[in-house]
């Protein structure tokens, strides 16, 4: 005969063994192709109306501590509205995969000689405390807008690929 005490032993076993398993899969979740820096350099450099974007980033000076930046140069006669530039250069910059900004991401903009106040446009999408000529945006800040690191690649906007008409005098 069986020793009834060793049955809830085994039930025990199983149910472990299932619930191990349940979350255990052989395949990955499909990952983002990779993207270099070098493709959103090229990206932001035919923009409409941008004379010139540098790209930089690395390590911060600590292990694991990895920002990345942009500096854009825009024609003097530039028209697009700024914010949804700059909501596309974030976004831009977010959907790489050459450096994990893990604590800030910068964009600078210069308009012919004078620099752009970015804060009007940061607290149109929703970034408060980022800076105002140059922004400083942190890499949880990022991820609450643009999503989990390396974000989608985004569309160029309409907005900014087809700048307006200068006024008529």
């Amino acid at each position: 005969m069986r020793d009834v005490r060793t049955h809830p032993v085994w039930i025990a076993l199983i149910c472990a063994l299932l619930v191990a398993l349940s979350g255990c899969s052989m395949t990955h979740a499909p990952q983002r192709p990779e993207r270099s820096s070098k493709q959103v350099y090229a990206e932001l450099n035919v923009i409409p109306g941008v004379e010139s974007a540098q790209l930089n980033g690395g390590s911060s000076g600590m292990p694991g501590r990895d920002q990345l930046g942009a500096a854009i140069s825009l024609k003097p006669d530039y028209r697009s509205d700024i914010s949804v530039l700059l909501d596309y250069v974030l976004s831009e910059l977010w959907s790489q995969t050459s450096v994990h900004p893990t604590t800030v991401v910068t964009v600078s903009m210069q308009k012919g000689n004078d620099i752009v106040d970015l804060a009007a446009a940061a607290t149109t999408l929703g970034l408060t405390d980022v800076g105002t000529h140059s922004l400083a945006v942190s890499a949880s800040d990022m991820a609450k807008r643009y999503g989990a690191w390396p974000g989608p690649v985004p569309e160029l906007p309409a907005a900014i690929a087809r700048p307006t008409a200068a006024p008529t005098p």
